[in-house]
């Protein structure tokens, strides 16, 4: 009877995880009808969804991806992926690696882009893409209204982006240009040219941001890495090169590449980010004393 009781209790506890895979709730949208029963991919069989893209999604904490299908009026379909990926900042940092080339933003979620066919966003923890096809006869029009009924499905809060992010000052700043990242295979595809001077020691604690300005018709690059210590830090600058053409800024537990930058822009651009770190540690001492 004991035995029985375990048994029934563990089938409970299978069929409780199972109920509560993917996102929080079920996706219904406004004249659209699902096509067949939503699907869960979990991180480990990321593959199946995404086969050679995959990786790139390891990089960050990814938990699964949820893909539905719907079709309207018998006509035009889409498809769905909605991708948890534990945090807001990883969220972000995936939307940001991913987003494509047309640059055209969008108010769904917290922030989105938008090409014929295709709408990309992140919400919360989540990340979502809605794909019609190239050839789909569904108006961007149509595509934002769908992202809007997901997002509020998703979540009724905004999130805000990584702090790293936020550290950036924004004169000059190309928005469309900033991913945030923590390993080296993104870093590999950003700015792969850092790799032949450096070993960043990159790891998936570790947090950076890549972003390029643009000062007198001159595109420079900037990427941040934050470190766990100090410690970290001297080992990454140890490894490099005398003939690195890329200039460093050091302090604290963080590194600040410059490549491509005016002496004098390249220095303003410094002052300003070391002052915006600092500030923010102050305040987050400052609310760590008041609690």
């Amino acid at each position: 009877m004991k035995f029985k009781v375990g048994l029934l209790s563990l089938l409970f506890l299978i069929i409780t995880i199972s109920a509560f895979a993917g996102i929080p709730a079920e996706i219904k949208l406004q004249s659209w009808i699902k096509t067949k029963k939503p699907v869960v991919y979990s991180r480990e069989k990321l593959t199946d969804h995404i086969n050679g893209a995959a990786e790139i999604y390891y990089t960050y904490a990814v938990k699964d991806v949820t893909v539905y299908e719907f079709e309207q009026n018998k006509r035009e379909t889409i498809s769905v992926d909605i991708y948890d990926m534990s945090t807001p900042d990883d969220a972000f940092g995936i939307y940001s690696f991913n987003r494509f080339g047309s640059n055209e933003f969008v108010d769904v979620g917290n922030e989105g882009i938008i090409a014929p066919g295709l709408l990309d966003f992140w919400v919360a923890q989540y990340y979502v893409r809605i794909s019609a096809g190239l050839d789909s006869k569904i108006s961007t029009t149509d595509l934002i209204r769908v992202g809007k009924q997901i997002a509020k499905f998703l979540t009724s809060s905004t999130s805000s982006e990584p702090r790293l992010v936020k550290i950036l000052p924004k004169q000059g700043l190309i928005p469309s240009s900033i991913v945030y990242f923590h390993e080296k295979l993104i870093l590999n595809n950003v700015c792969p040219e850092v790799n032949k001077y450096i070993d960043l020691k990159l790891t998936e604690k570790t947090n950076a941001v890549y972003a390029e300005y643009e000062f007198n018709k001159i595109i420079g690059k900037v990427i941040i890495v934050e470190y766990q210590n100090q410690d970290e830090v001297r080992q990454a600058f140890l490894t490099q090169k005398e003939t690195d053409p890329i200039r460093f800024g050091l302090f604290d537990n963080y590194i600040i590449l410059f490549l491509n930058f005016q002496k004098d822009n390249e220095v303003k651009l410094a002052d300003e980010i070391y002052k915006r770190v600092k500030s923010g540690e102050e305040d987050k001492s400052n609310r760590n004393e008041k609690s």
